[in-house]
């Protein structure tokens, strides 16, 4: 996907598992997903694999168990976290203007 399309897909998955949640969780989640949006679509071009991830991600969601969903999710940011220099740069990188201005 393209890395808008990532992250707004990202978003979507997430927001969708938060559904259930008390709405305190589900509004500080919306926060940090609209605080996140641009190093989503950084981290759709940086990392390898994303989409895949995000399929797991819906995939566990749907069928459940929860203990799954928890692994996967655990995963998904432990790899975020680890790749954050390269993420934070790439977004950088696409925020500068196509002339270097």
């Amino acid at each position: 996907a393209r890395p808008g399309e990532y992250a707004l897909r990202a978003r979507a998955i997430f927001a969708s598992i938060e559904a259930g949640a008390n709405p305190e969780l589900k509004r500080a989640a919306g926060n940090a997903d609209d605080r996140l949006h641009a190093a989503r679509a950084a981290e759709g071009e940086a990392l390898s694999g994303c989409d895949e991830e995000l399929d797991a991600l819906e995939a566990a969601a749907r069928a459940g168990p929860a203990r799954a969903l928890i692994t996967l999710i655990k995963r998904y940011h432990a790899r975020r976290m680890r790749e954050a220099s390269f993420i934070r740069e790439r977004a950088l990188l696409r925020a500068l203007a196509p002339n270097g201005e």
